[in-house]
């Protein structure tokens, strides 16, 4: 739609939303709204990313198409991509609990129960169904039957997503000030709606609903006060945006070399605390008061990361000091080289297919192993930033590096990202019988349990990464050997004898199952249990509930 930004995170300007009476609305007391939307690229191959743009200040609206759920053949498929985004939003979307007693306390709820909880806990999230009038036609004679068919579909999102904090299944599960989510009208869990007509009544109360759900939900941040000040240091970075992607926050960056200079940057903020001291946000603030200062740029990322104006990764370890201005450039340089290459094809591909007769291609489809040759075709006119994007992209995980600290030529890089997550039985068969023959057929077997069968956007992938990462980096080339990514999982090689494999199980049980010889399990799972645990602690703020027992008491 002309309407939607690609990608994530990307914001209508406020000059958009004028242009667009759909998003220009107004609340009941008369005031203009501004709406922000955010389409997440719904591939398995972008969940690494995903988390980082999902915050509790939102209002989510988690599509499906109706004939998928109607469809034996598509119906599990359909299912799995539903409890991905409903854990998800869950996981990465709800308020922490310091913030959830504190609303309760200024709220003064006498309901104190499990309905008003969630309430507050959780964003609000709406589902729709899609393609409605297809299925009308389908049945075009039978009204009946086409009501039959919603109802079933109700009947199996009940069933299957009941346990869900922020799902509603009846009239009288509803969560209290947020009942109206609800498809009271249909009595259904959600809001089947019509692809071909706008005038659709389901579409016309889900216009107003967002909107309500918005502007009434418990935190009450619509209704937060935020300084002139903040918004012009924000105005003042997105107009640097154009010309640099990222900035510094105490100095600026040399994103050639990846390190710190002088910027002599005309008419523009060269670092974040600049744009604020620019904008009179540090007036009241001594600036040799340091604790200070970095509270209140502390808390201006914050919000500037909930509103996903821009990125700043504050809990990983070497990009704390760096703010991403441009977050469509974050994503689109991720994309070239993660995502469904069957399905989305640039330009630049084309030379990149060329390279050595389309050997360095094939092999980074077929491997994951990207060598840096064909990166330059990927990452085309991206040589300011090259040295900053690499290291970006090793501390992000998105992809991990397979050379020693002393080669500077013909570097190769793995992307675990690229092969996706196990969808079938036969694909866990194939893995397994590359493991037997990887682990000689004598092997101990422990996993990692994620609370309610959810698997985390990204995890397997990072922990393929880091732990790559972690063994080329202490280890000499000579003792290693290149990592293999299968569909349905990894072979990684830590030097000497240590072999680990590495496989995540499909949505429906959240575990990665971990392969090691018997004989040197004990000195490869505590580095998988600290590196599940740092990755947890870095991308998603501990708020992963995880069971490494049986790696941790072996």
């Amino acid at each position: 739609s002309r309407n939607v930004k690609p990608l994530i995170g990307f914001p209508l300007s406020k000059d958009e939303a004028e242009q667009n009476k759909e998003f220009t609305m107004f609340d009941q007391r008369g005031r203009k709204l501004y709406l922000r939307l955010c389409d997440f690229g719904g591939y398995d191959i972008f969940r690494i990313i995903q988390n980082s743009f999902m915050h509790r200040n939102c209002t989510y609206a988690v599509v499906f198409n109706i004939l998928d759920l109607l469809d034996d053949l598509k119906r599990d498929q359909a299912l799995e991509n539903l409890q991905y985004w409903l854990g998800a939003i869950e996981t990465y979307a709800r308020i922490t609990e310091e913030d959830k007693d504190t609303l309760k306390q200024n709220a003064n709820q006498e309901d104190k129960g499990d309905r008003q909880s969630r309430f507050i806990e959780y964003p609000p999230v709406i589902l729709i169904g899609t393609h409605l009038d297809e299925l009308e036609r389908k049945y075009s004679e039978s009204h009946e039957a086409v009501n039959e068919r919603i109802r079933k579909l109700h009947d199996i999102l009940v069933e299957k997503f009941a346990s869900f904090k922020s799902f509603q299944t009846s009239i009288d599960d509803t969560i209290k000030g947020r009942d109206f989510v609800y498809n009271k009208t249909q009595n259904l869990c959600f809001w089947p709606v019509s692809n071909s007509d706008p005038e659709d009544k389901n579409i016309i109360a889900l216009r107003s609903h967002l909107i309500r759900a918005t502007v009434e939900d418990a935190t009450d941040y619509v209704n937060n006060l935020i300084p002139i000040s903040w918004l012009e240091a924000i105005d003042a970075l997105t107009d640097l945006s154009e010309y640099r992607m990222m900035v510094g926050l105490f100095r600026p960056i040399d994103s050639e070399t990846n390190g710190y200079i002088d910027s002599d940057e005309e008419n523009f903020p060269s670092t974040v605390l600049e744009a604020l001291r620019d904008c009179n946000v540090l007036h009241d603030i001594d600036r040799n008061d340091t604790a200070s200062t970095n509270k209140m740029l502390g808390n201006f990322l914050e919000f500037c990361n909930s509103i996903c104006a821009f990125v700043h990764f504050g809990s990983v370890p070497g990009l704390q000091g760096c703010c991403i201005i441009h977050p469509q450039w974050l994503t689109n340089t991720i994309s070239y080289l993660v995502r469904d290459h069957q399905k989305h094809t640039f330009t630049r591909d084309y030379e990149a297919m060329d390279l050595n007769g389309g050997e360095l291609w094939t092999k980074y489809l077929d491997t994951c192993v990207l060598e840096e040759t064909l990166l330059h075709k990927l990452w085309l006119g991206e040589q300011e930033h090259w040295n900053f994007l690499i290291n970006f992209m090793i501390k992000l995980h998105v992809m991990a590096p397979l050379f020693t600290s002393d080669q500077i030529r013909n570097r190769q890089f793995l992307v675990p990202s690229l092969m996706g997550l196990p969808l079938s039985d036969l694909g866990y068969k194939s893995y397994k019988r590359e493991l037997d023959k990887y682990l000689e057929y004598d092997y101990f077997e422990s996993k990692i349990e994620f609370q309610g069968g959810f698997l985390p956007s990204g995890l397997y992938e990072r922990l393929v990464a880091r732990l790559i990462k972690n063994v080329w980096v202490s280890k000499g080339s000579s003792d290693l050997h290149i990592p293999e990514i299968l569909n349905n999982g990894s072979l990684i090689h830590m030097g000497a004898d240590y072999k680990l494999g590495l496989m995540p199980t499909d949505m429906k049980t959240g575990v990665i199952k971990v392969f090691t010889r018997k004989e040197s399990y004990k000195f490869i799972l505590p580095h998988v249990v600290k590196a599940v645990r740092d990755i947890n602690s870095e991308f998603y703020h501990d708020r992963l509930l995880v069971n490494m027992t049986s790696l941790e008491t072996t």
